[in-house]
């Protein structure tokens, strides 16, 4: 089993290779915010931490939004990986003209590897 940094590592690098977040960042901080006052305004609860609770539910969802890798980006892994193998393990280019050896084969792998 990996360590806990090799997990944060590969999840940071799957990150990393996606487009700047920015209008979903926005959109996320916005639903945590609206949830947090709709829930203190609605007064579901007496209990103090029903609203911050509720907020901190909305953070978890959009993390596991941004890390969790989308059925596209795992087709491209399979398709990458099923080319890099019928290549015998040797570099191969891509339609688009990137090409791909062993180290370029290890991005592929950590998509799945976080898609489960």
């Amino acid at each position: 089993m990996s360590s806990l940094w090799e997990r944060l590592r590969v999840r940071w690098t799957v990150l990393r290779s996606r487009p700047a977040p920015g209008l979903r960042t926005a959109k996320a901080t916005f639903a945590v915010v609206a949830a947090y006052l709709l829930t203190a305004a609605l007064g579901v609860s007496d209990h103090p931490m029903v609203a911050p609770l509720v907020a901190l539910r909305v953070v978890q969802l959009t993390l596991h939004n941004v890390f969790t890798p989308t059925d596209h980006e795992i087709q491209w892994a399979q398709s990458v990986l099923a080319g890099f193998e019928a290549a015998g393990g040797g570099g191969f280019a891509l339609p688009g003209g990137e090409f791909v050896d062993r180290p370029a084969a290890d991005r592929p792998r950590r998509v799945l590897e976080i898609a489960g």
